[in-house]
């Protein structure tokens, strides 16, 4: 029994499929390794350094934001702090302010 020639002409196209598919594959990979290659190992170590520099400038920057926010915070507390110090102890409104405020300077935070 022979195969129909729907399906032998089925098989040949995904054939020619594969192997253009193949072909691609191997074109592109001899492509990245090629570049890979011709890449100047010095040139890359400038750009791992300049990559180095600007993480450690953007983590400075990063650290200054959060030691800010840090110090409003806590000045935000201890001013609060103070207003409770002031207060009778048994103004519940006073009490209940100096919570909503806290509660809005940690939200801040």
């Amino acid at each position: 029994m022979g195969a129909s020639p729907s399906l032998l002409m089925s098989l040949l196209i995904d054939l020619a499929f594969f192997v253009f598919a193949a072909a691609c594959g191997v074109g592109v990979a001899w492509l990245v390794f090629f570049r890979y290659r011709m890449t100047d190992p010095e040139s890359n170590e400038e750009a791992q350094a300049r990559f180095a520099r600007e993480t450690l400038a953007r983590l400075q920057e990063l650290t200054t934001k959060v030691a800010a926010d840090v110090d409003e915070h806590s000045s935000a507390v201890k001013q609060i702090n103070a207003q409770l110090a002031d207060t009778d102890t048994n103004d519940e409104g006073a009490v209940l302010a100096a919570v909503a405020q806290l509660i809005d300077a940690n939200r801040r935070m």
